[in-house]
């Protein structure tokens, strides 16, 4: 067979080469900058979404997320929403220093995360040192008994000074619903029932019941 090696031809093939090649360049680039916006927009979702402190859900996405759970509400499922409290921040504080009081959130929140894998909870920072809390679960019992374990789990966490460990406390209001309501009302219902408990002494939990005038 004759060797083909005509400048013409020699020089077609170096231009198709050439062309492919900076076809793959450009598809290369195309992914890159993807996949940098990708990273920016996450970073952006997280940056928006997230505590930076306990790294849970902040307040803002909460609503938001919360609010959805609520809108699909039927008879079916119940819904528990609860606000948690570290029982004596300010004394954390003021007897161990900010440093302290800080790793006691960021430990708080840490063991929310794992309730929240465990659960399909949303967890998040209320404000300060409260915390929030919703899931759903289609029986009423299994609720009632997630918020001792709940109360249990986080009535164990501990952080170290030095020589010392704090052993930290916790007030938790609840309520339990399984009909369309504003997130409003819910907030408020768990409130009232966590007032009920720091009434009372506080390091317990308690759910929502209606108050007669």
């Amino acid at each position: 067979m004759e060797k083909i090696n005509h400048p013409d031809l020699i020089e077609m093939f170096k231009m198709q080469v050439k062309v492919l090649n900076d076809l793959l360049d450009e598809q290369e680039t195309a992914h890159a900058l993807e996949a940098e916006m990708n990273i920016q927009r996450n970073q952006i979702l997280h940056e928006t979404s997230i505590d930076p402190l306990t790294d849970v859900y902040n307040r803002k996405y909460f609503e938001t997320a919360a609010n959805k759970i609520l809108q699909q509400l039927d008879a079916s499922i119940y819904t528990l929403l609860a606000i948690i409290d570290l029982d004596y921040f300010k004394q954390i504080n003021d007897t161990y220093g900010h440093l302290i009081g800080d790793e006691a959130l960021k430990t708080v929140g840490a063991r929310l995360k794992t309730f929240a894998l465990q659960k399909k909870a949303i967890v998040a920072r209320y404000g300060g040192d409260e915390f929030l809390l919703i899931c759903s679960s289609k029986e009423r019992e299994r609720l009632e008994d997630f918020a001792e374990t709940l109360h249990r789990g986080l009535s164990a966490l501990t952080v170290e000074n030095d020589n010392t460990i704090v052993h930290l406390s916790f007030s938790i209001g609840l309520t339990i619903v399984n009909a369309a309501e504003p997130l409003s009302a819910l907030l408020q219902q768990a409130d009232t029932a966590l007032y009920d408990v720091k009434k009372n002494g506080r390091g317990h939990f308690t759910f929502y019941r209606h108050h007669k005038d």
